[in-house]
This record gives C-alpha cells, sequence and structure tokens, in this order.
C-alpha cells in the first residue's frame, strides 16, 4: 500500500465519522503512540486493538466529557479492510516517523480529527445556547 492510499483510507474514514469522531481520534492515538512511544506494531493489530480503545477514551473524556458506548463490535470495524486496517496503519506509519508527524497530507488529516473536535462540541454547545436564548435569523 502507498501513502496516497493509506491517506485515502484515513480520508474516507474522517468523512463518514459520526458526531464524536471515535474512531478517527482513536487512529490519532495509534499514529502518536507508534511515533512517540514506539510501544505498539503496527502490522500486529494485538498490540493496539484493545488498548487503543482506552487510549482514544483518555482523549474524548478531555475533549468531549465521553467516551464510546457502542458495542465493541462496532469499534473494532474500524480494522476492517474497508476502513484502516493494519496495511493502512503500516503505511501512515511509516510516513509518521520519517517526517516526526510533521507531513503535511498526514498531519493536516490527524489535525482535522482534532480541530473538528473541538470545534465542533464548541458549535453544539453553542447552538444549544441560541436555541433557548435566541431566535437566529433566515
Amino acid at each position: 500500500m502507498n501513502i496516497q492510499e493509506a491517506k485515502q483510507s484515513l480520508d474516507k474514514v474522517i468523512a463518514k465519522a459520526r458526531v464524536y469522531l471515535y474512531k478517527p481520534i482513536q487512529v490519532a492515538e495509534i499514529l502518536y503512540r507508534d511515533r512517540v512511544k514506539k510501544e505498539i506494531n503496527l502490522a500486529d493489530l494485538e498490540t493496539y486493538r484493545n488498548t487503543s480503545k482506552r487510549w482514544r477514551d483518555i482523549i474524548c473524556l478531555r475533549f468531549l466529557g465521553r467516551t464510546s458506548t457502542y458495542s465493541a463490535r462496532y469499534q473494532d470495524d474500524i480494522f476492517n479492510d474497508n476502513a484502516i486496517p493494519p496495511q493502512v496503519l503500516v503505511a501512515l506509519g511509516e510516513e509518521n516517523r520519517k517526517n516526526k508527524g510533521n507531513e503535511p497530507g498526514l498531519r493536516r488529516s490527524i489535525d482535522k480529527i482534532y480541530e473538528i473536535v473541538v470545534y465542533g462540541s464548541t458549535a453544539i454547545g453553542i447552538s444549544k445556547i441560541w436555541k433557548y436564548h435566541i431566535e437566529l435569523p433566515q
């Protein structure tokens, strides 16, 4: 798998993400742990399948104030061939390590995940306040 195909897979997961972006956040945490902590083998799913859910939940609690309540099967769908299987993570991880996390395309995708989470959760909170306090113009 080449890096362009891997980035397209990541962008597809981001585009399909539901409101709280649990899966894209999980991918970002896996890539971060691989690059910084060097504690996992991206080719071996079992080295991060379960622990990556805990890493994701730590970030989600911090940014969103909640964690995923989806079934374990749904949460594992992220690693299916039509999403982000290990071979995609291997390609993304190689690029991430090679460029110390600063490769523009990959970095943009990961930054986009966090930007959406932060701005999205802020906008949701603000829209709820506005809904009850002011009438928005048509």
